[in-house]
This record gives C-alpha cells, structure tokens and sequence, in this order.
C-alpha cells in the first residue's frame, strides 16, 4: 500500500497503476517510480498477537515512525463487544456455549455413523454377540460421558 504525500489518500499499487494509465511503471514499484508519481511506501510491520482468545487484532490507520517512514497502526478490539442488551462475558458465554453445541453435533454425527456402520448386525435373521452389543450400547452411551464433547473416549470395535 501507497499512501499519496499530496493528498493522504492510500492505494494499492493496483489503483496506482489504474490512477495513471498513460504511465509506463516497471513489474515492481522502486523508490524512484514513487518519487515519480509523489507516494511513499507504507510499511507493514509483523501483526502483533492478540493478548487474548477473545481478542481481535486490526489495522488502525498509519503513522510515521521515528525514521519518518509510513507504517500500519495496530489496535487490540474485543471480539465480543458489549452492547446496551448484553455485556461481553454474556456474549462469550454465549458463543462457548454455541461452539460446544457444535462440537457436540459433530461427536453425535461421528457417534452416528459408527453406529450406522453395525446395523447390518442387528438385522432379525442374524444372532448379535454380547461384545457387540456392548460396543452399539457403548457408542449410544458417548453422549453421556463426562468430558462430552471436548473429550470422548471411544469404543473399541469388537474384532
């Protein structure tokens, strides 16, 4: 990104190479070209992590640092930000208790499909072992298991 010393506007070299049709530039934009058409450079320093999990990190506009180069500005946000309904914590709940219930659906779908996979078994005219009733019970049972959803032990399949 360019930011234009005339006007402050910020471009893409894109816009740039679009802001001056009649302008032969080279593949790459070197400090001459933005001498040339009176831009500068804006710098993009390494994003810096968010302090939380609940944090976001954005660009904030730019700033001249102390070599009097242009560089992006970062700002922490929350992620969940309060409103005049509900505070943050109350949204934070309420999105962890939205990503359990999803990974919960997906335990169950998973749980699902390994239970599908045995239902031949279960057919009138063949005799189902003891072993795999306890494994179709068990897979039943993964809902109920005190680390559902985030920890699940499964069942091993009968050989």
């Amino acid at each position: 990104m360019y930011i234009e010393n005339s006007t402050g506007e910020i471009f893409s070299e894109y816009q740039l190479r679009a802001k001056y049709p009649h302008k032969s530039f080279p593949k790459k934009f070197n400090e001459n070209v933005c001498s040339d058409i009176g831009v500068d450079l804006i710098l993009t320093p390494e994003t810096p992590a968010p302090s939380s999990q609940y944090k976001l990190v954005e660009k904030d506009g730019i700033e001249q640092n102390s070599n009097g180069e242009w560089q992006w500005v970062f700002v922490e946000r929350d992620m969940f930000p309060a409103t005049d309904e509900k505070t943050t914590e109350q949204l934070i709940a309420e999105h962890e208790a939205q990503q359990k219930e999803t990974e919960a659906e997906s335990m169950r779908q998973k749980r699902d499909e390994m239970l599908s996979r045995t239902d031949w078994m279960a057919c009138s005219d063949i005799v189902m072992s003891d072993e795999w009733k306890a494994y179709r019970q068990a897979l039943r049972d993964v809902p109920q298991q005190s680390g559902f959803p985030e920890t699940v032990e499964w069942p091993a399949k009968p050989a």
